[in-house]
């Protein structure tokens, strides 16, 4: 549930040659590869250009309440902070923490339904995500006797695959799944594919226009990434025939 992003390295290492041929005054036009380095460092960047590659994946409606009628909800894992010396427990990211919470809200406000928790080891194979993710779900009011858990899963594919193990086993075939916008595409197709009637309750990450939104930021970098990666891995699932 993680992964490696490339296109700030990509750029950074572009900006560094065409600057270093500058340096050298290298006869092969240096500041064509300067200029590409800085307008792709920019572009990374700017928040207008991640709000535009993030459009074909969130498509889906914005509401709180999802349409449909399904037999349960499934919520997935993002990643989890490991321990360390002065924090020695293991506790989830901000993303598996706001889809557990949402899917606690939709147990409580639209139906009681079961919660099935998709997450598998932790780092150093340490405590399933899910697990963690039953005690968020605990906190938040859903009964312990409702909550399932899929404790074998490491990525979006295996989500779909182990959990329909446990789905099955209760009678499931209609669930509503949670997980971030962005990400909803993919683990959608994935549901399908195992037969599965999926109704998409996404978690939306949105906030109002500010002024700043049109400089260059750290955030705008990491959406253009999580852009790329659900790219990618949507052609990459395609083509393995996963999707």
């Amino acid at each position: 549930m993680s992964y490696i992003q490339p296109l700030l390295t990509v750029f950074l290492s572009i900006t560094a040659i065409g600057a270093s041929r500058c340096w050298l005054g290298s006869k092969e036009k240096p500041y064509r590869i300067l200029l590409t380095g800085l307008v792709g460092l920019f572009l990374v960047s700017w928040p207008p250009m991640a709000w535009l590659a993030s459009q074909p994946l969130e498509r889906y409606p914005h509401r709180a309440i999802p349409s449909g009628e399904p037999q349960a909800i499934v919520v997935l894992a993002a990643g989890v902070l490991p321990p360390v010396l002065e924090r020695p427990i293991t506790l989830a990211d901000a993303e598996t923490y706001e889809r557990c919470q949402y899917a606690a809200w939709l147990h409580d406000n639209w139906r009681r339904l079961p919660v099935l928790a998709c997450g598998g080891p932790g780092p150093d194979l340490g405590e399933p995500y899910s697990v963690i993710m039953r005690r968020i779900l605990q906190r938040d009011g859903v009964p312990d006797s409702m909550i399932w858990t899929e404790e074998l899963s490491r990525s979006t594919r295996e989500n779909a695959l182990y959990a329909t193990d446990v789905l099955r086993s209760k009678g499931v075939s209609k669930i509503a799944l949670v997980t971030h916008s962005y990400h909803m595409l993919r683990a959608e197709k994935c549901f399908r594919m195992h037969g599965f009637t999926v109704t998409p309750a996404p978690f939306f990450e949105t906030h109002s226009f500010r002024p700043e939104d049109l400089l260059p930021g750290w955030r705008a970098i990491d959406d253009n990434e999580r852009a790329l990666h659900e790219g990618v891995g949507l052609v990459w699932y395609w083509l393995q025939g996963w999707i």
